[in-house]
């Protein structure tokens, strides 16, 4: 496939997405500076879209307002917030991202897998940009949580009780989850496993935020008339 450039709102920059990601039409509804784009294989059916952010519109940068912030949304839609995150990438630019997760419902209201909701809010020349996506299972499922909870039991971190349940799986870093909490974050949903399943919709999503993050990635139009 012939890798596509997303162009970012507003400046003379753009941006090549990796292979297998394609462009989408937009909605004449939407923004006219408005890019929309997808991911869709067996294992991963992602839509992501970028727009420029109104002036003083952007998620706080601080963590504890963040996190209160989230919680009367999580509450509401009964998601588990698997990332909270507020940094600047290695080329200095600012950023927030959050990932929610969610069980993934098919047309007959069943669960046939996850899907993650990511926001990300991050500057670039003074402007705020939002990259929002949904990250779901296709129709390959469960083979992130199945692989690393047998390597979690093989090393003792963690156990089958008595009555069936994964003792030590689940994980609530942040303190949001609740007994309403659909599908909670685990073990599985760690970085550290991102790159064992690279094409996880949920290393995808953290890859495009590294990726629209990285300053250097966003070349000239001039550069890319050229090529």
């Amino acid at each position: 496939m012939v890798p596509i450039a997303i162009k970012l709102p507003n400046t003379d920059k753009q941006l090549e997405l990796p292979e297998y990601w394609e462009k989408l039409n937009t909605l004449p509804t939407d923004p006219p500076v408005f890019s929309a784009f997808g991911y869709f294989t067996d294992q991963a059916i992602c839509v992501a879209t970028l727009a420029q952010l109104p002036q003083g519109h952007h998620m706080p940068q601080n963590f504890v307002q963040m996190l209160e912030y989230m919680k009367p949304a999580l509450a509401e839609s009964q998601g588990s917030l698997v990332d909270l995150i507020i940094d600047t990438s290695f080329t200095g630019v600012p950023y927030v991202y959050t990932i929610v997760k969610f069980p993934k419902i098919d047309e007959e209201n069943r669960i046939v897998g996850v899907q993650y909701a990511l926001t990300s809010h991050f500057k670039i020349d003074d402007k705020w940009y939002v990259l929002q996506g949904q990250f779901g299972e296709g129709s390959f499922t469960g083979r992130r949580d199945a692989v690393v909870t047998a390597l979690m039991m093989s090393d003792g971190k963690v156990k089958l009780s008595e009555d069936g349940e994964l003792l030590g799986w689940f994980t609530d870093k942040y303190g949001t989850d609740d007994e309403n909490t659909m599908r909670p974050a685990n073990l599985s949903d760690g970085t550290i496993f991102d790159e064992k399943f690279t094409e996880h919709p949920l290393s995808l999503a953290r890859k495009l935020v590294a990726l629209f993050t990285d300053e250097h990635a966003w070349i000239p139009d001039a550069f890319f008339k050229l090529q």
